[in-house]
């Protein structure tokens, strides 16, 4: 009878994903992160998510400064550096 519900669910085109244990998760980015077997064999379970998180992270503040560089090449945009916080207010200030 579950197997009738499940099937009745992923036929009605719900985008809701399967309930997946969370180890398998982790362990699904460990392989697109490229960890090798011997550090996951090796870590503990709670530094091998922490791991995958902060690898995670990184990733997505990569895709979100080639999306914004993307973005202002679109718009004509060439040059634009980071500065700091002292750099800004001295800008703002016009002791630039």
């Amino acid at each position: 009878m579950e197997l009738r519900r499940l099937c009745a669910k992923l036929s009605q085109g719900e985008t809701a994903p399967l309930p997946v244990p969370r180890v398998i998760t982790v362990y699904q980015h460990c392989v697109a992160h490229g960890i090798p077997g011997a550090l996951i064999n090796g870590l503990h379970y709670n530094d091998l998510q922490l791991l995958v998180m902060s690898l995670n992270i990184a990733e997505a503040r990569r895709q979100l400064k080639q999306h914004i560089r993307d973005k202002n090449l679109a718009r004509g945009i060439r040059d634009v550096r980071e500065i700091s916080a002292g750099e800004a207010v001295k800008f703002l200030k016009g002791n630039s």
